[in-house]
């Protein structure tokens, strides 16, 4: 008789225990979803710590850093303005009170009467009115700190555009402010004359001349 191949009957009744079953699905199944899902919800935040730790010590050391840039001061610009730039260069209170309104125009200069603020901030001033009928219609305001340190003069003149006492006024105080400078002041004179029917500025020798036609006047003020 051919040979047959042993059962599991022929095992058992030999006493040799029957061959198990496989598990069901086979052999090399994966793994549950529920497991994968497990895994990753465990990996991730230990991922993203990490990257946040990295990111948080390239911030650190960019910040600690030392800066770039000049380790030293820049020099200070020589036109920087000073504290002598803040008074008009050259002009005595003498010269522009004494000499050009009291004894050339025969004006009459007094303090205030009662302490007041300056326009240029000076802790004093002298105000000037022109002779007679002419007080209401010409004057001249001088601001300055002492006799050497002048800061602001300002003429007015009420007349309507038009009227020559106003070209006048003008033009002598744009020279009476530049009297210490002999090659300027007439430039600062025909200037004034010139541009007095119209609102104008300019700088000369280091002073600022600004023409208003409302209200009509003329100041001198150091061109900063």
């Amino acid at each position: 008789m051919p040979h047959q191949p042993p059962t599991n009957a022929d095992a058992q009744s030999a006493g040799t225990p029957p061959t198990a079953a496989p598990p069901p699905g086979g052999p090399g199944r994966s793994p549950a979803p529920g497991k994968a899902l497990l895994v990753l919800a465990v990996v991730a935040p230990l991922v993203l710590c990490g990257l946040v730790g990295v990111l948080s010590g390239g911030i650190v050391a960019t910040s600690t850093t030392d800066p770039v840039g000049p380790s030293a001061l820049p020099s200070t610009d020589a036109d920087f303005p000073s504290v002598d730039r803040r008074y008009l260069p050259g002009v005595k209170v003498a010269t522009v009170v004494e000499d050009w309104l009291k004894k050339t125009n025969s004006y009459t200069c007094t303090p205030p009467e009662r302490p007041s603020r300056t326009l240029s901030e000076a802790p004093q001033r002298q105000g000037c009115t022109a002779p007679g009928n002419l007080r209401w219609k010409l004057s001249v305001d001088v601001e300055f700190d002492d006799e050497t340190h002048v800061r602001h003069v300002r003429g007015d003149c009420v007349f309507k555009p038009g009227a020559k006492v106003c070209a006048s006024l003008f033009a002598t105080m744009a020279d009476a402010v530049l009297s210490g400078n002999p090659e300027l002041r007439k430039q600062a004179y025909e200037w004034a004359e010139k541009n007095a029917e119209a609102d104008n500025v300019t700088t000369i020798g280091g002073v600022r001349f600004t023409i208003k036609l409302e209200p009509r006047s003329i100041t001198a003020e150091p061109a900063l």
